[in-house]
């Protein structure tokens, strides 16, 4: 126990000194955001719209309910959580675990669901290779919360496990001990309609957002092609190999860096873990330890420590990002007397910056509208009907053919408004009462 308890504090501590030095991400923020909206009594799919579960979230309020507005309890949270399965992690592969390590903080969004739902997945990988006695029950249970915060990832996974468990009704129901009382939750606060809207009957606009970073693929072939080669080399059925392909669903619809590199982590832990090849392993150790070194070197240029603000207090961001927050936190409060409409990528961080609250109109991504997207555009041209409005368009809609946020609401705000000015950041202004 005692040897534990150290391994864990070391991986405490390398997480933490890690994270210092990665720039804070876009995603990072909203997942934030998320829990943020909930510590001050707000409720999803009610008061606010994701696309994934609830579950996440809700385990992430408590502490930040407790202490404030902190983006830096948000991220010891998780590094606890990541800490304890790398300690047991620690115990199957010694030193090897530096460069699952590596490769698992070698990517712009360190925390948030997509990092969740991935060192879960670690612990079921780590489980189903173990002699605990109760362990398919464990997995199932890992698999219900996974279901539950990500729904794509959790029901191919689910998949898997039933097909390995299919004459195990035990193992089989285990799954509902996570999904139960989260069902609860949504039936409680009267949003299990909501829920299914967003989660489930929004997603054919969701895919949408599809997007292809080919540089980052070629990253993730340099892991995927030596695994392929295992897989084929394999005399017999390995069910982990199932498992982490139906892993890979991580990336859809968005194959960019920060989804297919979750998806790379898996891969690295089998190999490291099956693989008997010494040119593999030397192989995949110095990729991995590459890919974290030019990672952390890229993140910490042209980045600067926030001092003040609650929120974002000693986190590293962007050099640009304090002057761009205290300017545009003055514009809005220039203009008090609008009902201003953020349509812009930085919503969320702008709206947690000012420790204001957060609504529909804050995240106006393809597929985070559910099924019903006009809904919301008529409800805004409806309430500016009779109140003076401000929009303000992100520049990435006129400059990013691969920008999330619904055209939809631009063509409403162009159509129905005044424009203003351009502002120093290129995002566009448009009133409808001067």
């Amino acid at each position: 126990m005692k040897k534990r308890i150290i391994i864990f504090l070391i991986f405490l501590l390398l997480f933490f000194l890690v994270s210092s030095l990665i720039v804070i991400d876009g995603d990072e923020v909203n997942c934030f955001g998320f829990s943020y909206n909930i510590a001050r009594g707000l409720i999803p799919y009610k008061d606010f719209n994701m696309v994934m579960g609830p579950l996440y979230s809700l385990i992430m309020t408590p502490l930040i309910k407790l202490i404030g507005n902190y983006y830096i309890v948000f991220k010891l949270e998780h590094c606890v959580i990541y800490s304890l399965i790398f300690t047991f992690i620690y115990e199957k592969f010694n030193i090897k675990t530096l460069f699952i390590f590596f490769i698992f903080c070698a990517r712009d969004t360190l925390f948030g669901y997509n990092s969740f739902v991935l060192i879960l997945f670690l612990a079921i990988l780590l489980l189903h290779d173990s002699k605990v006695k109760s362990k398919n029950i464990i997995i199932g249970i890992l698999i219900g919360i996974i279901i539950m915060t990500k729904q794509n990832i959790g029901f191919c996974l689910l998949i898997v496990y039933l097909l390995i468990n299919r004459h195990k009704i035990k193992e089989c129901f285990s799954v509902f001990i996570s999904v139960i009382p989260v069902i609860i939750y949504l039936i409680i606060n009267n949003t299990v309609k909501e829920y299914i809207d967003f989660c489930y009957l929004g997603l054919g606009s969701f895919f949408d957002n599809l997007y292809i970073d080919l540089n980052s693929i070629v990253g993730y072939l340099i892991f995927f092609v030596p695994f392929v080669y295992m897989i084929l080399k394999r005399k017999k059925n390995d069910p982990e190999i199932l498992y982490i392909l139906a892993f890979q669903s991580i990336s859809i619809p968005i194959f960019d860096e920060q989804h297919i590199f979750a998806g790379a982590v898996p891969i690295v832990y089998y190999i490291l873990l099956k693989n008997n090849n010494y040119i593999i392993d030397y192989y995949i150790k110095s990729f991995t330890t590459v890919f974290f070194v030019i990672f952390i070197g890229v993140s910490l240029k042209g980045s600067k420590l926030m001092i003040e603000n609650n929120f974002l207090k000693y986190q590293l961001v962007n050099k640009n990002v304090p002057n761009y927050l205290k300017k545009y936190s003055n514009y809005i409060d220039n203009n008090s007397n609008y009902r201003i409409y953020l349509f812009m990528e930085n919503a969320y961080l702008l709206k947690i910056y000012r420790n204001e609250p957060i609504d529909f109109y804050d995240m106006i991504d393809k597929g985070n509208m559910g099924s019903n997207e006009k809904y919301y555009v008529e409800k805004m041209e409806k309430d500016c009907s009779n109140k003076k409005c401000m929009f303000i368009l992100d520049s990435y809609f006129y400059n990013d053919k691969y920008y999330q946020g619904m055209e939809i609401f631009k063509d409403s705000v162009e159509k129905n408004n005044e424009f203003l000015e351009v502002l120093p950041s290129g995002d566009k202004v448009y009133i409808n009462k001067k």
